[in-house]
């Protein structure tokens, strides 16, 4: 029954490294043109997937993979962005603009 935890213990203890190995934390701003905060704004990795949204002020701190090379802002009634990033950015700040009728 000892080795039994004990294996169970080992196993919960790698996969739990497991599935932060390999993330990185961003951190960053987003408002608009006119420097004014953007709530909800949805932040994208390069295939698409959502990977969170702005809080209230702007502001955002998301997990991604460290091989993530691109994130796109999305939020209605502006331009989506996409920003390049390298491996060791940790912190952008974006400016959307308004989408032209």
């Amino acid at each position: 029954m000892e080795s039994l935890r004990t294996l169970f213990t080992v196993l919960l203890l790698v996969s739990s490294i497991s599935c932060v190995f390999g993330q990185k934390t961003v951190k960053g701003r987003i408002v608009g043109e006119n420097l004014d905060e953007l709530p909800s704004v949805r932040i994208y990795s390069n295939d698409t997937v959502l990977l969170g949204e702005t809080a209230i002020d702007g502001y955002f701190e998301i997990s991604i993979p460290q091989k993530t090379t691109n994130l796109s802002f999305s939020f209605i009634g502006y331009e989506t962005a996409i920003a390049s990033i390298s491996d060791t950015c940790n912190y952008l700040e974006v400016v959307l603009l308004l989408r032209s009728t």
